[in-house]
Order: C-alpha cells, then structure tokens, then sequence
C-alpha cells in the first residue's frame, strides 16, 4: 500500500488533494500535516512513499520542511513533489533544488493524476 502525506494548511486544497489521490486508488494510505512542524512530527512516526507539499506553510516554510524530512534515514526513498502558486520559472528551479517533482496550484488533476502514475510506474 502507498503511503502519502500532504502537508497543506488550506482546508479546500487539502480535500481537493485527497478526492484526487482516493479517484486514482482509495487504499492509498493517506496522512494529512497542517504544518511543516506537525509534517516533522507524523515523520517520526510514519514512513512515507510520497510527499506533497505546501511551500507557503505557518510556522516552517515547505522548502525547510522538505530539507529536515531528507536528513531521516526513513525518508531515503521518499519522492517530495512541492504544489505551490509560486509559478515563475525561477521559483520552479529554486524548488527542484529539494524536491523531485512539481506542481502548480490551482491543482490541475489531470496533471496530478499523470504525476502519480509517473512516480508509481503504472
């Protein structure tokens, strides 16, 4: 079974991201972080396949989020895809520094739907 978790402090976008990931496949394991602190927290306690995330988040930004998840032995073989409205191309490559993969919000599902069968190899 696939292990996700989306970090995402916006309620609409975070039930936008899960009908998405439940349309793909409905066992998808899915753990839902309000913030990068509580993203921190559930990785102590959880090993994850996959990882969306929120760059705009309360308390840690996405991007240092993502960096503190990379240092856990547990999160080698994780894939972290950044969802962000920060749609200029340099903000894109700033991204793909840390994270594997991209997607734009407003959330395109067809874009996401195509992302995850990449990831999953289907």
């Amino acid at each position: 079974m696939t292990k996700i978790m989306v970090v995402e402090d916006n309620r609409n976008n975070m039930r936008l991201f899960k009908q998405i990931l439940f349309e793909i496949n409905e066992e998808f394991s899915i753990t839902e972080a309000v913030s990068g602190t509580e993203a921190i927290k559930k990785a102590t306690e959880h090993i994850f396949d996959i990882v969306f995330m929120d760059i705009s988040l309360p308390d840690i930004d996405g991007i240092e989020t993502c960096k503190a998840l990379k240092k856990m032995p547990t999160f080698k073989n994780t894939t972290f895809i950044a969802a962000t409205a920060h749609a200029l191309k340099t903000d894109k490559e700033k991204l793909m520094l840390d994270f594997e993969y991209y997607l734009e919000k407003p959330i395109d599902e067809d874009k996401m739907i195509d992302l995850l069968h990449e990831i999953l190899n289907e």
